[in-house]
Parts: structure tokens; C-alpha cells; sequence
């Protein structure tokens, strides 16, 4: 989770949990207020305004008492757990599983699981049948297990591997997702309690370039559209001991897995199926509210859909197959938990008459509500308000009221799709694009277009149709009220639209990843690095004249984990920013396993989201409110300048250098930090002041021209931090 907001206001969590109760509270009386005064204004002009009525009133009836599900299951929400004890004479076997990805991604995965800290064996279990992925596996020392055919898809492909490994915990790897080397460590402790049948984690991801990620105008956010799920949702499923299995990144007991007879293949969603499987044989699962693999989001609109699809229409068999509402075998809590996580999905009813309603009552005067716009106003805007401030609140800083709703229009024609799961028996199962090159069909932009088009013209429409019919059913407020909500569909089918053109059309599957590291030659700091890719690099020179546009052999560039030695090629200049010269260069590595070092060091996110002052929790309403009156204290997540530099530590006879941060801060009136990066086993920031050795280490650091080394030592607020990096 983000350290953004690790003091968020001078609110206990207990005073924050007492908000919350008071705004749901407030959020009932005001919806059912508002209900029953609806019921009472039904129009009975026709029988189809009588129908559209009904209609209207129950999609709102679904809303209220599905955000109501949401509040329930979300009110107590958990933290993870530290420093467990763990047991090193456990066996554990890494799967991961693959189909038709590309070599390369699957490469990083498998470097990521091999460095995996404790004792284990890894297996690449291959759909695909591939031979140079058998010999990628050999390369790197990996048992290799394939199928000749594909039956029960990735489930079938799991219980292969099942009836060859015989480790006591499994941990599942998507072929895109590279696990930090901590997090076997990190969860192995949760199964001191011997009911526990499987540890989820969070499901992140490296490329922000992704459909589903969004950060609205705001670079330093890398909000996407499962942070909700993964921080509210499924931690609130915790804390009921039901959260879902999501299929990679989760740690499994195994004997559990015997228990139920291995991953279910009769659905698409083999991950949440047998979830729902060991909670009927009376297991419990836990949360790990903390990223330990880092994968690929589809890129593009097309494979964000099908993604979803798949997930949608596997949850409704789900619910067919395991008879969920009705099973004796699942406690109450399991099921309003499952039902809340399975719910998005058939939002896209909903949805559908949320967005045709004004269009439909412009045009066929069918208002479902018979009443003025004031007193329509009177009970609808506190309803309104307070569920807006319960979602806030209720979301804990990752419920982002405009991206969500963009994120809903998005996917409302695929939730539609998804109930047909409910009685489809066969569905195919489709792996996400992750090479970024499938652009589907162009009819997937109509549903999307229709609301645009429609509601342009529908406003258009009741402007002229007020002026000039003179029979008309509308009040001028309550069609301003219509024009309103036409506007809002509006906005976000454009939003829609524009994001996926941009990912469609904009977006490579190569993500450069922005991290500030210095390229050093002969022991001083040459440039600075703003983007590096696979085999791509820009930067600009810290010393401007000194122009290298040719060949540049025996850089250095410096890393938390290592220096790689690197060679420059082709080098262009492609722009300008803040007076200095961006160029673009071709990278060349020294040795061939360095770049498999670049990539670990790279899809390791934490560190360098941190060093960029990224977050993905934002301040809610009431974090804002709180911080008028008391001032929270300001974190790191705010600051605008970072400075990379090198330094030796002072008793050090080797000429290694370290790699370290200066961030400065955005205002200028907090103190400003110098962050050393190290390796060590723990990922994740530790608040400690560096020790008196390193402190020696002030007087043997090495600066660029950028900084003063005397304004340096002059600064009175220079506080000192360890970042440490698995």
C-alpha cells in the first residue's frame, strides 16, 4: 500500500471507523427517505410511463441497496501482518503458468521466481508446448512440465502440476507477474493457523500505461481500477475471512488443495470457484494488503474487456455451479462477501438505464418521477451527497469518484454480457494480450458512442423543444435536471472513448519506466537517467557542453542492487526540458545477464514509486476536513525534486559506489531527505535515522555539477533514511 498517507490526519482509526458508521447511518435514513417518497411519485400518465416508472424505481431500489452490500462488507477493514514467525522446513513449489505469452516476459517472471529468497523449487508449466520455453526453464535451473492438450485450460494446467510437485505450499505466478524474493517470507506465516487454506496479496502492476490504470491529469497517481477491489473490497472480506483467490500472487496449502480435489475446471474463474470449494470444507483464507509481484495489465481496450468478460461470466457460473445463496455449507459472512465481489458485474442492468434514462425522457416526454424540480431536489441531493461521501470515506483514499465512474461506463456493456454466464455451461477461456498489439474490432467503441451521440442530441432536443412545443410534459427544471444528467453520460463516454483511442493508438508494449538513476564515467556523474526500457534509455547530461552525440563505451549505470556497465548507441536528441538537452540512446549491455538485472531491479516498483513521490491512496473529504483544523504532518509522496547522487561509504577501501537520493521538498519548509538505497530482505521504508557509521559517510560523498557539496553540508534540515529494497 502507499506510504502516501502513512499519517493521515490526527484521526485514530477508531475515530475514523466512527465516521464511517455515523455516514452510513446518515446515507440509510437519507436513501430510505428518499424511496419511499419516490414510491409516492410514480407517473400514471400512461401505461408507458406507468412501465417506465417501475423500471426507473427498482434500478434505483438495486443501487441503494447494493452500495449499502458494499458499506457492510468494507466497515472493518485489515492491515497486514509483519514479521510473522515462519518455519524454514517447509517445502514450497512456485507454478507458473503459461500459454502463448511472449518469451520475454515470461523470462522476467522466471528470474523472479528463482531469486525467490526461501528454499524452493520452481516449475514453468507450459499450455503452449513451446521448446525454446523448455529450454528457457532448463537455462535457469527450472523443472519444466507441458500438456498435450489443453483440457480444463488453466485449471487443467495447475493439477498437471499438481500430480508432479509434492511441496507443502504452493505459491501461483501468472507468466506476466515477477514476485518480489520476499514473498514467500512474507506470507508463510499466516498458516501457523491450520485452517488457513490460502494467502492472497494484492495483484499489481508495473506498466501505469495500461487501459485500466488512471491517473486523471496527475502523474505522481498511479491509481487503477482494481486498487478499490484490492484495498477496500478484499480486505473487507478479510476481516469476514471469505476474501477471493485471484488466481496469481497467492500463496496455497496443499494438503487443502488435495482436500477439494485440485483447481475446479468446470469454469473460467478456477480461482474464485475454488475459493468458494475449500470455504465449504470449512477453511479460511487471508489478505496480505501488500504487493509482492509486479505483472502487466492489458494495454490495450480490447484485451481490458475480454479480461473482464472472462471474470464476469466465471462468476456468474460460479454462483450456478456452487448454488451460492442457497449452499448451507457457506456462513452468512462468506456469502454477502462473495455476492459484493461478484455484484459489479451485473451492474451493467443498472448501468444501461442509468445512462438511457434521461436520453429516453427527453425524447418520449416518459418522466418515471411526476413532480417539480425543487421538491425533486429537496429529497434527492442529501441522498445524493452523502452516498458520494460514503464512497469517499467508505473507500479509504482509493475510491476516486471520478475515475471510478469512468472505469464503470467503460465496462457496462461487458457486465451486461457477463450474467449470460449464468446459463452458459462452455465459455472459452482467453489469456490477456500482453504484447499490446491486439486491437480488436472498432465495433467495440459503439455502446460508447451511442451514449455520446444520443445524449448530445438529446439536449439539443430539449432546448428546442421547450422553446418551441408549446404541450410540453417537462418543467424547465426538471429538464435542466435531464440536460444535467445527459451532460455527466456525456463526459464520460468521452472519457471512455479517449482513453482507449490513447492506448489503442498511443500506447507500445515496451513501458519506460521513470526512474532518476545517474550514468557515471570516470568516477563522476556524467548524466541522469529519466526513462529506461528494455533496450532504450533517455537522459539528459549534467554538464550541458559536454556533448557526446556518437559512441559512448563504459558507462556506469547506477542501481540500488549493482552497477551495470552499459554502452550507449545511436544517440539522439528528441527534446528539451528544464534548460537541458533530453537525448535517446540505445543500450548495450556489458554482460548478458545484466539486463536480466535491470529488469528485477525495474519491476521491483516499490522503491522507485517512493522515489518519485507516487501514490495510488489519495486524501478522502473528510482527510481534508480533518487537516483544516489540525494539519497533517507532510510525508514523502509531495516532493518535486529529486536529485540522484553517488557516494563511497567512509571506511570503504573498495571504489564501489552507492547509490543515494536527495528530495526536496515542494514548499520549501520541510526538511529536506537523503535516501539510501539498500539491499536487504525487508521491503518497505523504515522511518530510522541512519547510524553514526554512515553519517561519517556525509564527508566521502560524491556530487555532480548540479550541487554544492559546501551548500550541502551548510543545510540545517537534512534528516537521513533507509529505503530498503528486497
Amino acid at each position: 500500500m502507499s506510504d502516501y498517507l502513512s499519517n493521515r490526519g490526527r484521526f485514530s482509526s477508531q475515530n475514523r471507523f466512527t465516521v464511517r458508521i455515523i455516514l452510513f447511518i446518515l446515507y440509510c435514513i437519507a436513501g430510505s427517505v428518499y424511496l419511499i417518497w419516490r414510491f409516492q411519485v410514480f407517473n400514471f400518465w400512461s401505461w408507458g410511463t406507468l412501465i417506465w416508472s417501475w423500471i426507473f424505481y427498482i434500478t434505483e431500489v438495486y443501487c441503494f441497496l447494493r452500495i449499502l452490500l458494499a458499506q457492510v462488507t468494507t466497515l472493518k477493514l485489515t492491515k497486514a501482518k509483519k514479521n510473522l514467525s515462519i518455519s524454514l522446513d517447509e517445502t514450497v513449489d512456485v507454478f507458473i503458468t503459461t500459454y502463448n505469452e511472449p518469451i520475454e516476459v515470461i523470462r522476467a517472471t522466471i528470474i523472479g521466481a528463482v531469486n525467490i529468497s526461501y528454499p524452493h523449487t520452481t516449475w514453468l508449466l507450459d499450455d503452449g508446448n513451446r521448446p525454446e520455453l523448455k529450454e528457457l526453464a532448463l537455462f535457469f535451473n527450472c523443472r519444466y512440465l507441458a500438456r498435450t492438450t489443453n483440457k480444463g485450460a488453466k485449471a487443467g494446467n495447475l493439477n498437471n502440476g499438481f500430480k508432479h510437485a509434492k511441496g507443502d505450499f504452493v505459491l501461483l505466478l501468472d507468466a506476466d507477474h515477477v514476485a518480489t524474493p520476499q514473498i514467500v517470507h512474507e506470507l508463510l506465516g499466516y498458516f501457523e493457523n491450520s485452517k488457513v487454506g490460502f494467502v492472497q496479496t494484492p495483484q499489481d502492476y508495473y506498466n501505469e500505461n495500461s487501459y485500466q490504470h488512471g491517473s486523471f491529469g496527475n502523474s505522481k497517481l498511479f491509481w487503477h481500477e482494481q486498487s478499490h477491489f484490492h484495498y477496500v473490497s478484499q480486505t473487507g472480506a478479510d476481516s469476514l475471512q471469505s476474501c477471493s483467490l485471484c488466481g496469481c500472487s497467492a500463496l496455497l496449502r496443499r494438503s487443502t488443495i488435495d482436500d477439494v480435489g485440485g483447481f475446479p475446471e468446470e469454469t473460467v474463474t478456477e480461482d474464485m470457484h475454488f475459493a468458494i470449494k475449500i470455504y465449504k470444507k470449512g477453511y479460511i483464507s487471508c489478505f496480505h494488503n501488500e504487493p509482492l509481484a509486479y505483472g502487466i495489465a492489458p494495454i490495450r481496450f480490447v484485451d481490458f474487456l475480454r479480461q473482464r468478460l472472462r471474470w464476469g461470466q466465471g462468476n456468474m457460473q460460479v454462483f450456478r455451479e456452487e448454488n451460492v445463496l442457497f449452499s448451507s455449507q457457506l456462513s452468512f459472512a462468506q456469502k454477502i462477501s462473495t455476492i459484493n465481489i461478484a455484484t459489479p458485474y451485473v451492474d451493467g442492468w443498472s448501468r444501461l438505464i442509468l445512462y438511457l434514462s434521461p436520453i429516453i425522457t427527453i425524447f418520449f416526454n416518459l418522466s418515471p418521477i411526476f413532480t417539480d424540480a425543487s421538491t425533486l431536489l429537496f429529497f434527492l441531493l442529501p441522498y445524493a451527497c452523502l452516498g458520494v461521501l460514503l464512497f469517499n470515506e467508505g473507500g479509504q483514499g482509493y475510491g476516486r469518484l471520478i475515475l471510478t465512474e469512468k472505469m464503470k461506463m467503460a465496462m457496462w456493456p461487458t457486465a451486461l454480457l457477463s450474467t449470460l454466464g449464468v446459463f452458459r455451461k462452455k465459455i472459452k477461456f482467453r489469456v490477456s494480450s500482453k504484447d499490446g498489439y491486439d486491437l480488436g474490432s472498432k465495433k467495440l467503441y459503439l455502446p460508447y458512442l451511442l451514449i455520446f451521440l444520443l445524449g448530445v442530441a438529446a439536449i439539443i432536443f430539449a432546448v428546442i423543444n421547450y422553446y418551441y412545443n408549446y404541450e410540453v410534459v417537462l418543467t424547465w427544471g426538471v429538464t435542466l435536471i435531464l440536460i444535467l444528467a445527459a451532460g455527466v453520460n456525456i463526459y464520460f463516454a468521452f472519457l471512455v472513448l479517449l482513453h482507449a483511442w490513447e492506448c489503442d493508438f498511443k500506447h507500445t508494449n515496451n513501458y519506460a519506466f521513470e526512474v532518476p538513476l545517474p550514468l557515471v564515467i570516470d568516477e563522476r556523474v556524467w548524466g541522469r537517467v529519466r526513462t529506461i526500457e528494455q533496450k532504450m534509455i533517455t537522459f539528459t547530461l549534467v554538464n550541458p557542453d559536454e556533448n557526446k552525440e556518437n559512441l559512448v563505451e563504459n558507462v556506469n549505470l547506477i542501481t540500488p542492487l549493482s552497477n551495470i556497465t552499459v554502452a550507449l548507441k545511436e544517440l539522439k536528441k528528441i527534446g528539451e526540458f528544464n534548460n537541458s538537452t533530453i537525448y535517446k540512446a540505445h543500450l548495450v549491455f556489458a554482460k548478458p545477464n545484466e539486463q536480466d538485472e535491470l529488469n528485477s531491479i525495474l519491476y521491483n516498483c516499490k522503491w522507485h514509486r517512493y522515489i518519485n513521490g507516487k501514490y495510488e491512496q489519495s486524501k478522502t473529504i473528510i482527510d481534508y476536513i480533518i487537516n483544516a483544523f489540525a494539519p497533517a504532518t507532510k510525508k514523502i509522496g509531495q516532493y518535486k525534486n529529486v536529485t540522484p547522487i553517488i557516494f563511497k561509504l567512509a571506511q570503504q577501501e573498495s571504489l564501489l559506489f552507492h547509490l543515494g537520493f536527495v528530495i526536496e521538498s515542494s514548499t520549501g519548509r520541510e526538511l529536506t531527505t537523503f535516501v539510501k538505497i539498500e539491499s536487504e530482505l525487508i521491503c518497505r521504508f523504515d522511518n530510522n535515522k541512519i547510524d553514526d557509521i554512515f553519517l561519517k559517510s556525509i564527508d566521502d560523498l560524491v556530487f555532480n555539477e548540479t550541487m554544492n557539496q559546501n551548500d550541502f553540508h551548510t543545510q540545517k534540515s537534512l534528516t537521513l533514511y533507509h529505503y530498503n529494497i528486497a
